[in-house]
């Protein structure tokens, strides 16, 4: 097998593990997963910015309890249908 061959048939691997950027968009309806801190864990909310870090989401919550909005990794948020999330 010819090297440009073999580097072409690893590509698709090549990333395997490489981190995926989630694709939340500002306005979408999260809830916070229990490996959130506790203080936002179970709780529903819309992303109302992207960032200051890549993988990071300002989150505001829809609850009324404190806090009212937070910072939030990628990972402690799930994507939720608008009719669950009211």
């Amino acid at each position: 097998m010819k090297e440009s061959s073999r580097a072409a048939a690893a590509a698709p691997h090549a990333n395997d593990n490489a981190a995926v950027r989630p694709g939340f968009s500002i306005g979408d309806h999260v809830l916070a997963n229990d490996q959130a801190p506790g203080d936002y864990r179970r709780r529903n909310g819309i992303i109302t910015e992207i960032g200051p870090g890549t993988l990071e989401f300002r989150v505001e919550f829809e609850d009324g309890r404190q806090p009212t909005t937070g910072y939030l990794q990628s990972e402690w948020l799930y994507r939720m249908n608008r009719s669950r999330a009211l």
